[in-house]
């Protein structure tokens, strides 16, 4: 049975790249793209891994971890920002 992922990021471009990367480690990816969205897609779909990014519209990477950690003390999450060497223009300057 594949592992399922749920990556949480505002960016089409960073979702694109990273759903590549996690597909070829066999994950089943769910998307969401912004916190909110994730919250919900985790509460219907459980996921082994959450990777969320940090800054998203409505709700921030980090409120969406305590929200699921709330309900789900023992979930595996990994918070990096730009883990994959990517950078937006905003982090450049």
């Amino acid at each position: 049975m594949k592992k399922r992922m749920l990556l949480a990021d505002d960016d089409a471009g960073v979702q694109e790249m990273r759903v590549r990367v996690w597909k070829s480690e066999r994950y089943e990816v769910v998307l969401a793209g912004t916190g909110r969205e994730a919250v919900r897609k985790f509460e219907a779909k459980r996921a082994d891994l959450v990777l969320p990014d940090v800054k998203m519209p409505d709700l921030d990477g980090l409120e969406a971890i305590e929200m699921i950690i709330a309900s789900h003390p023992f979930m595996a999450i990994i918070n990096l920002k730009h883990p994959m060497g990517g950078c937006s223009n905003g982090d450049r300057e």
